[in-house]
């Protein structure tokens, strides 16, 4: 083959289209909390735009309605699958992982919010072992009494001391 000007013509075959991207793609939408958050983002922000498209295709033109509305169930239907079924393997995916192989934390508050939390965790272990601690006064004061009882039954209370029931 030769073109106009009498130059020949290779002809190369095409590559092969190839898949191995998808796997990237598949991977980190499975194991990636930030990619699994930012999809389910747009997600509901495309619900949110369409739901008024919806709601006026129904009540505006029932009749365009019945033609679409099996098509638009069918999309929603699939969507929902598709982000609950990914969802769960991302969770499984998450507990079974391997222990050096820990997914990303995401930070759901700032810092200065964060440090509250340690600062409440703190009070409640003092609360809580305040809460031991007088348990086990009151431990103590039963011994105290039951030795009382037992050893000198008719002696004096001593002033100052833990009156008797």
């Amino acid at each position: 083959m030769t073109t106009d000007t009498g130059t020949p013509l290779v002809v190369v075959a095409a590559p092969p289209l190839r898949h191995g991207w998808l796997k990237f793609i598949v991977k980190d939408l499975e194991t990636n909390p930030r990619t699994q958050y930012k999809v389910h983002l747009y997600g509901v922000i495309y619900w949110l735009i369409n739901f008024p498209l919806i709601i006026a295709l129904f009540f505006g033109a029932p009749t365009l309605w019945l033609k679409l509305g099996i098509f638009i169930t069918l999309i929603y239907s699939i969507y929902a699958n598709f982000a609950t079924d990914y969802g769960s393997m991302s969770a499984a995916m998450a507990a079974f992982a391997p222990a050096g192989q820990a997914l990303p934390a995401l930070p759901l508050e700032s810092p200065a919010a964060a440090a509250h939390y340690a600062e409440s965790a703190k009070l409640l272990e003092l609360q809580q072992r305040q809460m031991d601690l007088l348990d086990g006064m009151k431990h103590l004061h039963a011994e105290v009494e039951l030795i009382r009882r037992t050893v000198a039954p008719d002696a004096p209370q001593p002033p100052g001391g833990i009156p008797r029931p």
